[in-house]
């Protein structure tokens, strides 16, 4: 069994508290900074009974703890990751891909428009795997907010999730008594172009049957010898027939 398919991520619960912190402290000490369980890193202290978080998730291989995971609700419609940590000795295994990867399905769940995180810019790992995770870096945080980097996810367009609810309807849909007639489908140039296109091509398959281009010019001087000949004997076959 390779190491992906023994790793499961589960929510976390007051037990996993001490290992979490544990695992925090070493991943921020390891970079220089001293860990704040009662102030910046709160959140962390209150593991699985923290009652403003989304979600409190740990990454566990054969039963140990090796990674957490902390979204909490920032607003009505965003989300902010507090806390995400892997072991580091057991980083590069792909823990953390999939522990952002869950935040990320747990924050979309809840509803969320967006995701805020903050870092530092030494932190090559994290960046790496947020940028890959097509998370956007932000503006700067204020100094003494406990980071100097933000970064942000978009989960959805609001307006995009509007049309949707409207076209393909729901509980909150708006009544169609209240839309306006539907117009007229609209040609775009490109349908436009492919009909003139062929009614030309029509019309020159019509035209050629007529002109003399489609027929060999050995039969077009044969009908014209006919033509003339037919032409001068017409009048006297009438006065044949009259006198």
């Amino acid at each position: 069994m390779s190491r992906r398919e023994r790793l499961r991520i589960l929510a976390a619960t007051p037990a996993d508290r001490e290992v979490a912190m544990r695992i925090a402290a070493d991943a921020m000490i390891g970079f220089g900074i001293e860990p704040d369980f009662a102030g910046l890193d709160s959140d962390l202290g209150a593991l699985g009974s923290n009652t403003k978080a989304c979600a409190e998730l740990v990454g566990t291989m054969d039963g140990v703890v090796v990674g957490v995971a902390i979204l909490t609700y920032s607003g009505d419609t965003a989300g902010k990751l507090t806390g995400f940590y892997v072991d580091p000795k057991w980083r590069g295994q792909g823990i953390g891909s999939v522990l952002l990867a869950r935040a990320t399905d747990a924050g979309r769940a809840a509803s969320l428009s967006r995701l805020h995180l903050e870092t530092w810019h030494f932190m090559k790992a994290a960046i790496h795997l947020y940028e890959r995770a097509n998370w956007t870096r932000g503006a700067d945080p204020p100094p003494g907010s406990g980071a100097d980097r933000t970064y942000d996810l978009i989960l959805y367009d609001p307006l995009a999730r509007w049309c949707r609810r409207e076209i393909f309807g729901g509980a909150n849909a708006t009544p169609a008594a209240h839309f306006p007639a539907a117009r007229p489908e609209r040609k775009t140039k490109h349908d436009l172009a492919q009909a003139a296109n062929g009614c030309c091509r029509k019309a020159r398959r019509r035209d050629r049957r007529w002109t003399r281009s489609a027929r060999p010019a050995k039969f077009h001087r044969a009908q014209m010898k006919r033509q003339s000949s037919n032409r001068s004997a017409w009048p006297w076959k009438i006065l044949s027939r009259r006198y």
